[in-house]
């Protein structure tokens, strides 16, 4: 492994040892690497150009020392959550800026990383029994660790919030249940729960507002405001699917059956009602949203039977059609792109 320097248009080394070597991450001004240990096990390593060369997790202790490490994030301030494979996986997280590791989760259970919330606080998961986990949060700033969930039923991530508050899905006999852990009062309640059809989540939308749908004949695509737990209708139709996100923060697509054919229907935030995006002849299924008010969809137009693609335009309410073959046409990703 070598470092090019852009100004001085030099490389220097890195590391030339025996064993093989893989980047595995670009982390607070250095990279983490992967090397061969002497029993065969994954050691972390993590280079800068101010401090060198230093082992991640070296001072954790011999037997520590020897498990394999896999990295899974980094703080915004420098610090690197990894895991060790030892009979269980335990998680650690370790300092680029004082070498120092501190441990997360480590027992005689699985735990495992799930994720880093937007306030660098780590979120990992006990795996108590068969199909069941616990959920916990580690607070770096202050070395304290907070109990999101524990129960009988197996509690799933979902995400976070800009405040650092989880959402997740516990799944109970007689249905999955939506719920929200508030970090700074660390404690966890119900923010859906009313029914014995299963509620699933879709999405944390820009505006820390939750996408999610209910089964049933009763149930449809919603949108609720963990802080006021008010909720809004996208679509009450049985069935309804959700698409994706809209083009404006806090707006999403769900899909909805309508007679024998399904129609898009977006949940616009700014005006705070949904908007059906058209009813034409053919089933219609969700591609991608744009900045610009665009959303690209599929339909399947007869006597076809393959999906032709579609941009419907929020200014207007107008559509266009894309494409007209006899192949079925998907969106698989979107990027921007430079026009020149």
């Amino acid at each position: 492994i070598y470092v090019y320097d852009l100004t001085t248009n030099a490389s220097s080394l890195v590391s030339n040892d025996a064993q093989a070597e893989t980047l595995v991450a670009a982390v607070s001004s250095g990279v983490l690497f992967t090397r061969k240990g002497g029993g065969g096990e994954d050691d972390l390593f993590y280079y800068s150009r101010s401090g060198g060369l230093a082992e991640v997790g070296s001072d954790l202790g011999t037997t520590v020392g020897a498990q394999s490490k896999e990295y899974k994030g980094q703080t915004t301030d420098g610090k690197v959550v990894f895991e060790a494979q030892g009979t269980t996986k335990d998680v650690y997280i370790w300092d680029s800026k004082t070498g120092s590791s501190r441990t997360i989760g480590a027992g005689i259970l699985e735990e495992t990383f799930v994720a880093i919330t937007a306030i660098n606080e780590v979120v990992i998961q006990t795996q108590t029994g068969a199909g069941q986990r616990d959920l916990a949060i580690y607070r770096p700033t202050t070395n304290t660790a907070g109990v999101i969930s524990v129960s009988t039923d197996n509690d799933v991530y979902n995400g976070a919030l800009a405040n650092g508050d989880v959402i997740f899905t516990r799944e109970t006999a007689t249905g999955n249940d939506l719920f929200v852990y508030d970090t700074s009062a660390n404690s966890s309640a119900a923010l859906q729960a009313t029914s014995t059809d299963d509620y699933t989540f879709h999405a944390v939308l820009g505006n820390n507002k939750v996408a999610y749908s209910l089964a049933g004949v009763s149930g449809g695509v919603f949108i609720i405001d963990p802080a006021t737990s008010t909720v809004s209708t996208v679509s009450n139709v049985a069935n309804s699917t959700y698409g994706g996100l809209g083009p404006d923060t806090g707006d999403i697509v769900a899909v909805v059956p309508v007679s024998s054919q399904t129609d898009l229907v977006l949940w616009d935030e700014s005006a705070s009602n949904p908007v059906t995006m058209t009813t034409a002849a053919g089933n219609e299924g969700f591609g991608a949203s744009f900045a610009d008010g665009k959303v690209l969809f599929t339909r399947i137009v007869a006597p076809k039977t393959t999906r032709d693609l579609f941009v419907w335009n929020q200014t207007g309410a107008t559509e266009a059609q894309v494409t007209d073959t006899t192949d079925d046409h998907t969106v698989v990703t979107t990027f921007d792109a430079d026009a020149r």
